[in-house]
């Protein structure tokens, strides 16, 4: 279970939650809001236990709880395409380059720092990080699916180390987007640092990995405006006003670019539950939505997901061709970071806010077109005699919705949506979240990839 107080909330009120547990619960770990993380505590127990629970403890205001229930891949996510693509160019960088939707077999993004002082913070199975297609660029940072935290990465004094085998990816959906985000053949910005967030580890997983792995970056006073966090995950059945989710703004409160992937569920999508968030859906290569991608109000952007080759498990020169808004949101998590670098080459940055902006705005607007056409028979002579014919004008038309699709293409006009560069302050996050209500104890969540 997870219990989100309400209102103020320092380590003093999270620790003292450990504190004389009812019979047959355990507490299992907080959050840490008075270092800049987030503030939650999870606990073991029966429904009876956790309102046992409640009502020992003070509170400032009224908590909010929620079921940690497991997290699964989801079926539908980045099935395997039956059609290989060819070797060379992806048709998905081929696309983003260019607002026109017919491909021209080259890939000219804007700028030439190329993702360059950019870390992007991958929440995911894992990553390959000796594949062919990183060069050194990925490295383990965190796993949180276990029982406990683990850190991949350790300094202490002049001396500092990769633990092993931490954030190792055994079953490849976080090798694949990563390498679609910064991979040397296949990825959007090909000098980006990646860093492996575990937090699922295969099919299955818990919410409360999400939680933890969030609350330990936000301690780290991460130079915010060279930092995206990408995820292709997803919540059934989400809440928009659910805390979990309301907990992943805090990534852009505090100054991080926050990608999300839409979903694969064919549903039409309200209110985003992500407001700080780029929230992606998926298009084709024809400059269509694909038909499995969530659409509506919530998505901001589309970018390529159908058919796309990106880097595999199996060795460190596997490639495998695959479909999900798991691989369309990497691309735009790929373009954010060659923005960020790009103002920090020329001693600008951007906000959350503002890199969305930008990428909305230069975006072209797509609404697919079924040209004109004839129909039927033309007149004729027979015998002798003109029998006229049925041939008949079926006028062009649009079809489906108008989108926004990623461009990424050189423009000018990319950095008059940056400012200065001034490093925000952390937010402590121990101020309330926006929207938040009562949450039904009963409700349950899957997070899966999508």
């Amino acid at each position: 279970w997870i219990i989100y107080p309400e209102g103020s909330c320092g380590q003093g009120d999270l620790e003292s939650l450990a504190k004389d547990m009812p019979t047959d619960t355990r507490a299992v770990a907080h959050g840490h809001p008075e270092k800049g993380g987030l503030c939650f505590f999870t606990m073991e127990g029966t429904h009876e236990g956790v309102r046992q629970k409640l009502a020992m403890h003070r509170w400032n205001g009224t908590p909010k709880v929620e079921a940690n229930r497991a997290l699964y891949v989801d079926a539908e996510a980045a099935e395997e395409s039956e059609r290989l693509e060819e070797a060379g160019l992806p048709w998905g960088l081929d696309l983003i380059d260019q607002k026109s939707s017919t491909l021209h077999g080259k890939f000219e993004p804007m700028g030439n720092q190329k993702g360059k002082g950019v870390k992007v913070y991958v929440f995911d199975t894992g990553i390959r990080t000796s594949h062919r297609e990183f060069e050194g660029r990925a490295v383990p940072e965190l796993e949180t699916f276990g029982p406990k935290l683990k850190k991949c990465f350790w300094k202490i004094k002049k001396k500092s180390w990769y633990v092993k085998d931490c954030a190792v990816d055994g079953h490849g959906h976080g090798t694949f987007c990563a390498a679609i985000i910064g991979g040397n053949s296949v990825g959007v910005a090909p000098n980006v640092k990646l860093h492996a967030v575990k937090v699922i580890d295969g099919p299955v997983g818990k919410v409360t990995s999400l939680h933890t792995a969030l609350d330990w970056l936000l301690q780290q006073n991460l130079a915010s405006s060279s930092t995206v966090f990408s995820l292709s995950l997803n919540l059934q059945h989400p809440d928009p006003f659910s805390p979990a989710l309301q907990f992943l703004n805090y990534a852009s409160i505090n100054g991080v670019t926050l990608v999300v992937a839409a979903g694969n569920s064919r549903k039409k999508t309200g209110w985003p539950p992500f407001a700080g968030a780029i929230t992606v859906g998926a298009s084709t290569k024809s400059d269509e939505i694909w038909a499995e991608s969530n659409d509506g109000l919530a998505i901001d952007i589309y970018a390529p997901g159908v058919d796309i080759t990106s880097s595999w498990i199996g060795s460190d020169i596997e490639k495998r061709t695959r479909s999900g808004t798991s691989a369309a949101s990497p691309y735009v998590a790929g373009a954010a970071a060659r923005l960020l670098s790009e103002a920090k080459d020329k001693g600008l940055t951007f906000t959350p806010a503002n890199v969305k902006r930008a990428l909305r705005e230069q975006s072209p607007n797509v609404w697919p077109y079924i040209p004109g056409y004839w129909t039927g028979e033309k007149g004729k002579m027979v015998k002798g005699k003109y029998v006229p014919g049925n041939r008949k004008w079926i006028s062009g038309k649009h079809k489906g919705n108008m989108f926004k699709r990623l461009f990424i293409g050189n423009a000018e006009g990319w950095m008059k949506y940056a400012q200065e560069a001034v490093e925000p302050e952390q937010q402590t996050g121990t101020d309330p979240l926006p929207y938040w209500h009562h949450s039904d104890t009963n409700r349950t969540m899957k997070l899966v990839l999508r």
